[in-house]
This record gives C-alpha cells, sequence and structure tokens, in this order.
C-alpha cells in the first residue's frame, strides 16, 4: 500500500513537472514566433481598421522596387520596398513595423516623409512576412538589421548620417529606440507607441489577458527558454538601456487610451533621454494603439514636422 502511495505521488510529480516545462516551452515560442502575416491579409486589416483601402496610400507614393539584403549578424534575408524619389533625393528615412505585422503596417505614416522628398525603406522585421529567420528578439538583433537596411539605403543614394531618419512604431519603435544608443548616429528618430523593454511588452500584456500569475510562477522560466531558444539575453532588449547612449533628436508619440502597450512606457523612456533634444507627444486624440495618425492624419503630420524645424532645424524639403 505505501509502495503503490508512493509511485502514484510521483506520477503525480512527474505530470506536473512535465506541464510546467512543456507549457512554459509553448509560451516562449508564443513570445519569439511571429505569425506571417501575408499581404491579403495586410490589405483586409488596413481597409478594416484605417478606414482605406492599401491603394489609397500606395497611389501617394511611386511604385516601390522589391529588395533584399543580408543581415550582418547571422546573413537572415531581409526583404521589403524601396520607394525612390522621381527626382533628387533629398534624404532617407527608414521604416520598422510592430510585432505581428510587416512592411504594409507603415503605409499610413509614409506620406509624411514622402512629401519632404524623402526616399523610404519599408521592410519586414526577421520572422515576419518575407523575410527569413523564426524568431524575433525585442529589437535586440533587429537594431542592428535596421542599420544593415540603412547602410544599404546609403550605399543606393549616397545620403549622409544625417540625412537619414529613422521611424518606428510599436516594436519598431523600440526598436529604433534602441538602435539610437549604437555608434551610428541618424538625424533624428520618431517612435509611435514604443515598449520600454522586452520583458515588460510581454508581460504588461499577459497580465492583462491572463492575470498576474503567470509572470511569478511561469515568468522566469518562460524568460529563461527565450533565452536558450534565441541565443540572446531579454534582458538586453531595452530601449530604456540604450537611452544613456541616445544623442539624436528623438520623438515619441503615445495615445493614453493605448490598449495594448500602457504610454506609462513611453513616459518611462522620456524621462530618460535628453530632455533638450527629445519632445514627448502624449497624445489624447482617443486612438488606440498606433492609430493616431488614422484619427488625427493632420494633426500627426504638423506634430511630426513641428519636430523636425524645432529639434533637427530642417531635413529635406522638411521645413
Amino acid at each position: 500500500m505505501k509502495k503503490s502511495w508512493k509511485r502514484g505521488l510521483s506520477v503525480v510529480i512527474l505530470f506536473f513537472v512535465v506541464a510546467y516545462f512543456g507549457l512554459s516551452y509553448f509560451l516562449s515560442g508564443l513570445i519569439l514566433s511571429p505569425r506571417r502575416l501575408n499581404m491579403d491579409l495586410s490589405k483586409q486589416i488596413i481597409e478594416e481598421k484605417w478606414n482605406h483601402p492599401i491603394d489609397y496610400y500606395m497611389d501617394q507614393l511611386v511604385a516601390p522596387t522589391d529588395f533584399t539584403v543580408q543581415s550582418e549578424v547571422d546573413q537572415i534575408e531581409l526583404k521589403g520596398w524601396y520607394f525612390k524619389q522621381p527626382d533628387t533625393t533629398h534624404c532617407g528615412v527608414v521604416m520598422a513595423h510592430g510585432w505581428n505585422n510587416n512592411r504594409t503596417g507603415l503605409l499610413k505614416y509614409a506620406p509624411i516623409f514622402w512629401d519632404c522628398g524623402c526616399d523610404l525603406v519599408l521592410y519586414d522585421h526577421r520572422g515576419h512576412f518575407e523575410s527569413g529567420g523564426n524568431y524575433g528578439t525585442g529589437g535586440y538583433l533587429e537594431k542592428n538589421d535596421l542599420v544593415t537596411v540603412t547602410s544599404w539605403l546609403q550605399e543606393r543614394t549616397g545620403l549622409r548620417d544625417d540625412e537619414i531618419g529613422w521611424f518606428g512604431e510599436s516594436w519598431g519603435g523600440s526598436t529604433v529606440l534602441q538602435a539610437a544608443g549604437l555608434d551610428k548616429d541618424v538625424a533624428f528618430v520618431v517612435a509611435d507607441a514604443p515598449f520600454q523593454d522586452w520583458y515588460t511588452a510581454i508581460f504588461e500584456r499577459a497580465d492583462k489577458r491572463y492575470g498576474t500569475w503567470m509572470r511569478y510562477f511561469l515568468g522566469p522560466t518562460i524568460m529563461w527558454m527565450v533565452n536558450v531558444r534565441a541565443g540572446i539575453n531579454y534582458e538586453d532588449a531595452s530601449a530604456l538601456h540604450a537611452a544613456k547612449n541616445v544623442v539624436e533628436p528623438i520623438l515619441i508619440n503615445h495615445s493614453k487610451t493605448d490598449t495594448k502597450t500602457g504610454s506609462v512606457q513611453s513616459a518611462n523612456l522620456a524621462s530618460q533621454l535628453p530632455k533638450a533634444s527629445t519632445i514627448f507627444h502624449h497624445a489624447e486624440w482617443g486612438a488606440d494603439h498606433c492609430l493616431d495618425v488614422i484619427v488625427q492624419p493632420e494633426e500627426y503630420k504638423e506634430m511630426v514636422r513641428s519636430f523636425i524645424s524645432e529639434k533637427v532645424g530642417g531635413f529635406g524639403k522638411c521645413e
């Protein structure tokens, strides 16, 4: 009887151990592996959320050229669109999209910089749409991908560092801020609804969906598995850590009514960035995550143009 009880207890313990690590592994996969949002679904989302078909935005630009570059970190192919100005190129803006999205998610911002006479580069992050790789890393590897794509644009156009700007939304917003902490110095950085660090972004959403028990019961094991599977330290995926090294003028916009990424994260970032060269716009336009430019397109454009005029002093035809 005693042996039978011990055997039963061992089976129960083994079950819970396997279930615990199995669930942690599964959840680490959700953190690392974005969905491959295809073009048809992208068009559908754009029409439903932006109140315009994709052609409304594409028609304001020229037809893009497809391009492919290799990440210098691990030779992953990064694919995207290159929009070349029909006349002389005055400037360039490289644009980084959000998690579970792709380059099409940036079209709503593109006319702001196209009208400045800038060439535009919209590319897919690693693990997204047409780019290679299986895992995202919260901006840790993506920041180097951004620099690689920027160098490709400069080789093609001859633009100087101070004639290049970076724009990112959400995941891409954190990516451009992390990249700003590297040695590569560009004219400016605009981040729309960024997260302060990967861990906070992950568990802010997990807390809302599942409760805080996951953060404390499964969180340490999940993030250990993220590190092992991605070959990184998730703590290094942090725009907050990068802030002390940033020298570029920075504009951060974040809606107070964002239900996905709390605007307090942008407030925390702004508090760590150089005050003289940073503008934090805490939008009260009633928009959800990364939709301020849809809700108030003219006001959003004016916000960006005013930032460039005040903190950059002119950029291409953006005066």
